[in-house]
């Protein structure tokens, strides 16, 4: 955390060709930004400038683990490959009570407040909004075999949470 700003694009295009951490609300649009918070680049995930204010982080896997369990999800689901917790009902204990699509508002039992906040997708050098109100994804500091970040994710139709490698 040396103090400067983390890059924020208004070009989609930037953003989704871009190796440095950068973020941008979806759609452009601040009120999305105020309601959802921004999307990152996972580049932000190691940039020195540091997504989090001082005393924060962004979670590693086993953190992301502890925090399943402390919500109810079985030990035996912790290494699920998939979605998990759905019979704890872990999702929906951590959505929001609103922004959520088809009726997958969650209770916000735990006071995670997880919005349905979309993504940016697309392949090569661009890049779609999509899926606001009906998923949500968030980074995890730990990488895979492949060296990609993993990520947890929330569905509007879904009771559980998954684990994105």
């Amino acid at each position: 955390q040396n103090g400067d700003e983390i890059s924020y694009y208004e070009n989609l295009d930037d953003w989704y060709s871009t190796s440095q951490g950068s973020y941008i609300e979806y759609n452009h649009s601040e009120e999305n930004g105020s309601l959802f918070g921004f999307l990152y680049t996972p580049y932000a995930i190691d940039d020195v400038r540091s997504l989090c204010t001082v005393g924060w982080h962004i979670p590693s896997d086993t953190e992301w683990m502890e925090l399943e369990l402390i919500r109810g999800m079985d030990t035996l689901e912790l290494n699920t490959n998939g979605w998990r917790g759905e019979s704890d009902n872990i999702g929906v204990m951590m959505k929001s009570e609103s922004t959520w699509l088809e009726g997958g508002n969650g209770l916000n039992a735990h006071g995670m407040d997880m919005k349905g906040g979309g993504k940016i997708s697309g392949s090569g050098t661009g890049g779609i909004f999509t899926l606001i109100n009906s998923h949500c994804w968030w980074w995890s500091s730990s990488k895979n075999e492949w060296g990609n970040y993993l990520f947890r994710s929330l569905r509007a139709d879904r009771t559980g949470i998954t684990e994105g490698k």
